[in-house]
Parts: structure tokens; sequence; C-alpha cells
């Protein structure tokens, strides 16, 4: 009989499906959305402060800290805190609020690398704050859905 066991077929396929995936990653790997979106490394966050300056600061503040736009280092978000609701608005933006959206002047790599960097900023507290603005956001926290009534039985047995 000289052929593979079951398992060294198992482990060669494993190793091809990584070697595999792999490629895939490397060929992805600028293809961020809302939908995948990670935090950036120190040299992107580097340039999402630079992109915020340059494009951010007229409405949010130079250090964030809120003008005709809201405070960006509170915890207290109108549009959504995770990073795929901040790299969302920044996307699409928010037309009625006076947001634009971004999406054709910022590659999705800068919209993360800002996005990236206006989470680092989280309870930086500069001064002059503006108050904050819309529901608290804690990363990791479970999402709340304020739509869900529970009933309460008052007769439970005892």
């Amino acid at each position: 009989m000289g052929g593979a066991t079951q398992l060294e077929e198992y482990n060669s396929a494993m190793k091809i499906a990584a070697e595999q995936q792999e490629v895939i990653a490397r060929a992805n790997k600028n293809k961020v959305d809302e939908n995948n979106v990670l935090l950036a490394d120190a040299l992107g966050i580097a340039d999402g402060k630079s992109i915020f300056e340059t494009n951010c600061a007229t409405c949010h503040g130079k250090l964030a800290e809120g003008g005709a736009g809201p405070n960006l280092t509170d915890n207290a978000w109108i549009h959504g805190g995770s990073l795929n609701e901040v790299f969302k608005s920044i996307k699409y933006g928010w037309s009625a609020k006076g947001m634009k959206a971004w999406q054709t002047d910022l590659s999705a790599t800068q919209i993360r690398n800002v996005t990236s960097y206006i989470h680092s900023l989280q309870g930086s507290n500069p001064p002059n704050a503006k108050a904050a603005e819309g529901e608290v956001f804690q990363e990791g926290a479970a999402a709340v859905d304020s739509s869900v009534v529970v009933a309460t039985d008052s007769t439970v047995a005892k």
C-alpha cells in the first residue's frame, strides 16, 4: 500500500487551503469597508491624524473637541461609536447634519486610518470640549434594542 494516510491527506489539504487564504488576504488587504474595518497600526493612525487635521478639524476641532460638528473624544455618539459605524459615517456622511460623504475624496484605507485616529482619541478630554451629544457607546457592550418590550407577570407562584 504506499499511499498517504487520511491524516496526511487532511494535513496536506489544510496546508494548501492556508496558502490559498494567505494569497486572498494579501490581494484584498486594501479592500476595507464598514463591514470588515479593523484598527490601523501606528503608521495608519498617524496618517489618520494628518488627514483629520486637513479635512475634519474645521468642523470637529483640531483636537476633535467639537465645533460645528460633535465632540469625537467623549463616549457619546450621534450615529454610533463602533469602528464600523464611525467608518460608515465618514464614508457616507450625514448630509442632513452637514457632514459630507468622504468616499470620493478618501480611499477606504484613508477612511480606516481616520476612523482609527478618532478611536485613539477616546477619553482624551481636550480643553474646551463641546458637550456630549447622542448616546453613550461602550466598546464591547451588548447592543440594546429599545423597541423590545419585556412583559412582567405579577402572578408568579410562590
